[in-house]
């Protein structure tokens, strides 16, 4: 048949040959698709891993820090605690921390810097609400106009608030604000208190360090709430305001609160 049929044998081969090279170009073409799409695969699942790597990390920063600020927080509050039990001793004090609405207590003001700008210090506020305590919000100050004595080294203080108009600001939105005569407010000091002779003071401000409020004009500026304090004490999301109303609450707060006299005189 073969060479009754020459030009068809030929053909036939010709044919064959074409199909085998096709073949062989269409699995070259897959193997590398294959290889192109393995690559493709590798290079994605390095990306994702390098991604869930880079999340970790940043979640266990968040969390390093969340607790880094409850610790400070709890310091805080701890050493609150020292400084209401420093007041308690003076007994006319007692009686305007019981008269009181709120007490924003600084434990270190060796932090603070005196007529100077920038972040001042940080404190602890409780408000008192149907003769009980709240917890302790955290807030950070900016600046206190003082008087200050050449000398005198600086310790821990409490401003007293006396009036609804002293604790406003706390309880509002705001969160940049002052306590002193520019917001409308009578600012004194404890040891200058019993010759103030222009109605009740709305801020009562005390220092275990004598002199350190020499000056007869004192005032706070650059109040700013403390968030991130705030929600890392109480484990979450906690507004001053819930706070405040006792809606969030932290067990390791209550020697604070239970130390502060309760009643409240009628002003």
């Amino acid at each position: 048949m073969n060479s009754k049929y020459p030009r068809y044998t030929v053909l036939a081969a010709a044919i064959g040959g074409l199909l085998a090279s096709s073949f062989a170009t269409a699995n070259e073409e897959t193997t590398r698709e294959r290889q192109t799409m393995q690559e493709r695969q590798d290079r994605q699942d390095r990306q994702n891993t390098s991604r869930q790597g880079m999340d970790t990390e940043d979640r266990q920063t968040a969390r390093s820090e969340t607790q880094r600020d409850a610790r400070d927080g709890q310091e805080q509050v701890n050493e609150a605690l020292k400084v209401v039990k420093q007041m308690k001793k003076d007994p006319k004090l007692t009686d305007l921390l019981q008269q009181a609405q709120g007490v924003y207590i600084v434990p270190d003001f060796g932090r603070a810097a005196m007529g100077v700008g920038g972040r001042g210090g940080e404190g602890v506020l409780l408000l008192k609400r149907n003769g009980e305590w709240s917890g302790p919000a955290f807030y950070n100050f900016g600046r206190v106009s003082a008087g200050l004595q050449a000398g005198v080294d600086a310790g821990s203080i409490a401003m007293l608030l006396m009036t609804q108009d002293a604790v406003q600001p706390f309880t509002s939105q705001k969160n940049n604000f002052s306590l002193d005569a520019t917001a409308g407010l009578t600012v004194v000091n404890y040891a200058a208190q019993g010759r103030a002779t222009a109605g009740e003071p709305d801020v009562i401000t005390w220092s275990d360090t004598e002199g350190l409020f020499a000056g007869a004009s004192i005032g706070v500026s650059g109040f700013t709430r403390d968030e991130d304090e705030n929600r890392a004490y109480y484990k979450k999301q906690a507004t001053t305001q819930q706070i405040f109303s006792g809606n969030v609450k932290n067990p390791h707060a209550d020697a604070l609160k239970d130390a502060l006299p309760t009643r409240t005189a009628q002003r």
